[in-house]
């Protein structure tokens, strides 16, 4: 049976070392089957993490998190205020861990928006799953 409503999650989260699990909390009411769930955990962890590592966020910084779950896609945006990423973190050099390479290999399209903050995006199709 198809689930053809739409579900939103918008949350603020401090940038602590407990926000990568608390984001990942988020994922599991959104209605997708097991593999999808599990691909979309990793990745909304992985970019979470980056922000509580690489953005540098200052007190009173929240990571912002939107998941948009549609019958056929979710979407997952992750904003900081921070300062941003260095490229060699889109290509996932060994210094930097593997997070976006992760993103890119998993996803079906992500991108990255910079501006008065940062939003790394991602969608995966869910249907079919």
């Amino acid at each position: 049976m198809a689930n053809t409503g739409r579900v939103e999650v918008a949350l603020r989260i401090p940038p602590a070392v407990d926000a990568p699990m608390r984001a990942r909390a988020e994922v599991g009411g959104l209605g997708v089957p097991r593999p999808a769930v599990d691909d979309i955990t990793l990745l909304v962890s992985e970019v979470v993490t980056n922000c509580v590592v690489h953005a540098d966020l200052a007190p009173g910084q929240d990571i912002h998190l939107r998941i948009t779950r549609d019958p056929d896609t979710v979407r997952v945006e992750v904003r900081d205020e921070g300062r941003g990423f260095a490229d060699a973190l889109r290509k996932g050099s060994r210094t930097s861990g593997f997070g976006l390479y992760l993103v890119e290999q998993l996803s079906d399209r992500w991108g990255v928006e910079r501006g008065a903050q940062t939003c790394v995006w991602f969608e995966v199709d869910v249907a079919g799953w």
